[in-house]
């Protein structure tokens, strides 16, 4: 994918990983469903990597580890907080919108980026190393099975163009990437 991804983006589910599955089944169901449905409004959120007071996820985990880990990568990463993502949704729902947003905090981080931001320091690890380590704790029931297929994608995590949530709803984050990250730590 040429970054950041658009609304319009082709979409290429990442055929490894269950979560890249998933979206892009749901993708091609709502694809073939809204022309056989027309009365039917159907809007679209595409959100960058949930943060928020009860969010319990792979990277919020990453998060409130003492150290961040650093894995070699220089890929970003986009986060958003989840009331800002609610805010998109009440303003397209107010505003009767269809069609397919998305919706990130803006400023993409690195991983020392994302350490800076969190007050924390980083530790460089092998990436390979590190996502073999990940899939080998899961199939032992040691680590949830997920997290390796997070660790193994986290170099090619996307960010996205929010511009048309912005432009069409009038909707305007509250917090940026690292904003949702120092937000989320203090919760």
């Amino acid at each position: 994918h040429s970054l950041p991804l658009k609304e319009d983006s082709p979409l290429k589910p990442n055929a490894d990983w269950y979560y890249s599955r998933a979206k892009g089944a749901v993708e091609r169901f709502l694809n073939e469903f809204e022309p056989q449905h027309p009365g039917i409004k159907v809007t679209r959120f595409r959100p960058a990597i949930l943060l928020g007071p009860q969010i319990n996820n792979f990277f919020g985990t990453l998060l409130k580890a003492p150290l961040i880990t650093d894995l070699g990568k220089d890929s970003k990463i986009e986060w958003v907080w989840d009331e800002d993502v609610i805010q998109a949704i009440y303003l397209a729902f107010k505003k009767g919108k269809t069609g397919i947003y998305n919706v990130g905090g803006g400023n993409p981080l690195t991983w020392k980026e994302i350490a800076k931001a969190a007050g924390k320091r980083t530790i460089r690890a092998s990436y390979t190393l590190t996502s073999k380590g990940a899939e080998l704790l899961g199939r032992l029931g040691l680590l949830n099975r997920g997290y390796g297929e997070w660790v193994k994608i986290m170099p090619h995590s996307p960010w996205m163009d929010s511009s048309k949530a912005r432009q069409e709803l009038g909707w305007e984050p509250k917090y940026d990437s690292a904003g949702a990250i120092r937000a989320f730590l203090k919760k």
